[in-house]
């Protein structure tokens, strides 16, 4: 009776598993409304901007909303600047390997000094700096070798930079000109995918508020992974770091003035829906040049 009673319990089980699986395989082709290859797009999605995702003549717009917040004390002075975006983006298909973009941010800043004696605020909205980029598949994945991706980059002021006289000055632009030049690998390690990149930044000098500036060079690095869940849901993170060089003014370096960021991203990307995505993320600063921490929502939809 004992025996009899396992057997019926055990085929229960096993029933409502087969049961369960099904329902949720319907619910995926129902919602999700993709093939299996979904997985594979859904992970990759937090590489949009150097990898190329997007098939011929498909067109993609995004809009996020982002926070950030970096704190630094020095010689009893302590400073807080808070930065708001909402970054405007598009991406399209050019060829089967061939993809161009743009991106335009809308900025709040604001920046609060505290010292023993005193304590100043400044703030600052705008447009920043209007980004122009494309991307080429050099070489696409195999079995035993990784995807090799070029990208090229402008940016273009919309304003001048920080006064180089004042050192709380606000700006949304950097004011210069500069271009970029980087190269990314790409490799699906099933369930995983894993990348490395690497670039190089190089900026114009030009006059502002009456000295010529020139922004060091700077080269820029970055690595990390991506895990899809299912055919929804996607986790990732990547270590993202650059080291630019110091600066000059009418010609003479400015000691002191480079810098190393260093950032980890954690993100999640969740398809709504078969032309939506959402995508959160979470930046969280390495070093001291880099903000302190930073939060962001980006809706990525893609317009056959």
């Amino acid at each position: 009776m004992l025996q009899t009673i396992k057997a019926f319990f055990l085929s229960a089980l096993l029933l409502a598993n087969v049961v369960y699986a099904d329902e949720v395989t319907k619910a995926d082709s129902q919602i999700i409304g993709q093939s299996p290859s979904s997985e594979e797009e859904i992970n990759r999605l937090f590489l949009r901007d150097s990898e190329v995702l997007l098939k011929p003549k498909k067109l993609q717009v995004s809009i996020g909303i982002g926070y950030a917040t970096d704190e630094s004390q020095q010689n009893f002075r302590e400073s807080r600047t808070r930065q708001a975006s909402i970054p405007v983006g598009v991406s399209y298909g050019l060829a089967d390997s061939l993809e161009v973009s743009a991106s335009l941010p809308f900025q709040y800043l604001e920046n609060q000094v505290v010292s023993v004696t005193d304590v100043s605020k400044e703030t600052e909205s705008g447009i920043g700096d209007l980004a122009l980029g494309a991307k080429y598949k050099i070489k696409t994945e195999s079995a035993t070798t990784p995807s090799v991706t070029a990208a090229l980059g402008v940016s273009i002021p919309t304003g001048e930079g920080s006064n180089p006289d004042s050192l709380n000055d606000l700006t949304n632009s950097s004011g210069l000109l500069s271009t970029s030049l980087g190269f990314s690998l790409a490799k699906t390690i099933d369930p995983a995918f894993v990348f490395v990149n690497a670039g190089y930044t190089h900026t114009f000098d030009d006059e502002q508020y009456g000295y010529n500036v020139k922004l060091g060079e700077s080269f820029n690095y970055g690595f990390g992974t991506g895990l899809a869940v299912n055919s929804a849901v996607a986790f990732s993170g990547r270590v993202s770091g650059s080291y630019q060089k110091e600066s000059q003014v009418n010609q003479k370096t400015v000691n002191g003035s480079s810098s190393e960021p260093i950032d980890f991203v954690g993100a999640m990307s969740y398809r709504f829906s078969s032309d939506t995505n959402i995508e959160t993320s979470l930046n969280i600063g390495l070093t001291d040049d880099a903000q302190d921490v930073g939060v962001g929502v980006t809706v990525i939809k893609d317009i056959r």
